[in-house]
């Protein structure tokens, strides 16, 4: 067995894709994962700073999960493309779609993805 160079690895397309059946919407939508740096973006973005609650306290950052959420779905569904003016609009949609999408972003993320909530 060889072991693979730096060169392979780094010019290796290892990023995967879904395309997933939505029959809610008629169609198909294409989901695709994220590069490393791409997902800590996301994180870091969706993070909200919470104020010091008492002396001697220091703020504590916490991860809003919707904000983490919207953003996942706008950065993995690559076909339609989305853009932010489009979040309200998809909160109206069914939550069975929502959830069939976000399962699919979580497969190609290979990671556990929170679906879409009831806020």
């Amino acid at each position: 067995m060889e072991f693979l160079s730096v060169e392979q690895i780094l010019a290796a397309d290892d990023i995967p894709s879904e395309v997933v059946d939505v029959p809610e919407w008629g169609g198909k939508v294409k989901v695709r994962g994220l590069s490393r740096a791409a997902f800590e973006r996301i994180n870091k973005a969706s993070e909200v700073i919470i104020p010091a609650t008492g002396p001697g306290q220091s703020p504590t950052a916490q991860k809003d999960e919707a904000k983490f959420s919207e953003a996942l779905f706008l950065a993995c569904v690559i076909e339609p493309k989305f853009s932010e003016e489009h979040i309200g609009p998809l909160r109206d949609k069914s939550i069975a779609a929502l959830n069939r999408v976000y399962e699919a972003i979580g497969r190609v993320l290979k990671t556990d993805v929170a679906a879409a909530k009831k806020d």
